[in-house]
């Protein structure tokens, strides 16, 4: 079934396509004919029917990994909060409240 499924895929993406899937599958320590199956079904799900496609779509994917990873390492960094100085930040000396000189 295995040899059936990758003469198929050969015949419709390509020798060095079903390689390059084979390659992936090794290196994720995988063994199994329904992971490279999984990879090559995706392949031809989202059009990828070159190794010039395959390898845009990892780039872009990684590309894409690296935006996410950056956001996850840099805290959103809160804005405001504590004590805020009405006095400066409305009227300068003058102030809010005339007479009042900052101190409670």
């Amino acid at each position: 079934m295995a040899i059936a499924g990758l003469k198929d895929f050969t015949a419709a993406l390509g020798a060095d396509v079903v390689i390059h899937a084979m390659d992936i599958t090794a290196s994720e320590k995988k063994s199994s004919w329904s992971y490279i199956r999984g990879i090559l079904n995706r392949y031809q799900r989202e059009g990828l029917r070159t190794m010039a496609d395959v390898r845009l779509s990892e780039q872009r994917f990684e590309e894409s990994k690296a935006r996410k990873g950056n956001k996850r390492q840099e805290p959103e960094k809160p804005q405001g909060g504590g004590l805020v100085d009405l006095n400066a930040s409305y009227g300068g000396a003058k102030g809010l409240v005339s007479g009042f000189d900052g101190r409670w």
